[in-house]
């Protein structure tokens, strides 16, 4: 579904809408034809898929109404951010499952009340050292804020790229697991399960994001993003 932002006609569009696709890039807004693929089946997006559908499903049969009540109330006064940078509200159910979504792959069980508190530490720092192979590794350390021990770090990788790529959303993957943050972290095992072996030889480069992510409450913070070279 597209989202569109008015005001003296049509200011902002994002997404789909009567077989047309809005979107941007460094050049600008532009529109296409929507695209009708395959739906995607790897096993994380249907590992994703089931536990939102858990959650979708606890939220409307085990909750009491007084659970339900009190997400209604977080959610309206916790507002998120769009595709197009504005601020919006989510729906009590949708937030129930943004927030507890992140837990269960991480071995943390789900909350059936909303947080009291929303804090959360704040990313100031992602260095990504990238050595190819032979002997190759791949290493992050996230710099926060946080004095809290239940926030970790959520780190996204690129696969190797060419060096003069600007825009790399799309190529992103999320390390499955959390990892410790203000600390270096070798992320070799997990990077090779999302894309195989590492390079052979300097020159590519890789893209990474993070983000500090609460334990108890599934609250995550802004994101920051890095790159290097595999030198």
């Amino acid at each position: 579904m597209a989202t569109i932002v008015t005001g003296g006609g049509i200011t902002q569009i994002v997404g789909s809408h009567a077989g047309t696709t809005f979107a941007r890039n460094k050049g600008g807004p532009y529109m296409k034809r929507k695209a009708h693929g395959t739906n995607p089946r790897s096993q994380k997006q249907l590992e994703h898929r089931t536990v939102v559908s858990q959650l979708s499903k606890q939220y409307t049969h085990s909750l009491t109404e007084p659970q339900r009540a009190a997400w209604r109330t977080f959610a309206s006064t916790f507002p998120v951010i769009n595709r197009l940078g504005n601020v919006t509200f989510l729906s009590a159910q949708q937030m129930f499952c943004k927030l507890n979504a992140p837990l269960i792959p991480n071995g943390f069980s789900p909350s059936t009340t909303p947080p009291v508190l929303t804090a959360v530490g704040t990313p100031t720092l992602l260095v990504v050292t990238a050595v190819p192979d032979p002997g190759g590794s791949l290493t992050v350390n996230l710099s926060t804020t946080s004095t809290d021990p239940n926030d970790f770090a959520q780190i996204w990788v690129s696969p190797p790229m060419n060096q003069g790529r600007a825009f790399f959303s799309s190529q992103l993957r999320k390390i499955p697991l959390w990892i410790a943050r203000d600390m270096a972290v070798d992320i070799t095992t997990q990077y090779k399960k999302l894309f195989g072996l590492l390079p052979q030889g300097p020159g590519g480069l890789i893209c990474t994001r993070g983000a500090v992510v609460n334990s108890v409450t599934g609250i995550t913070s802004a994101f920051i993003q890095s790159r290097d070279v595999w030198t």
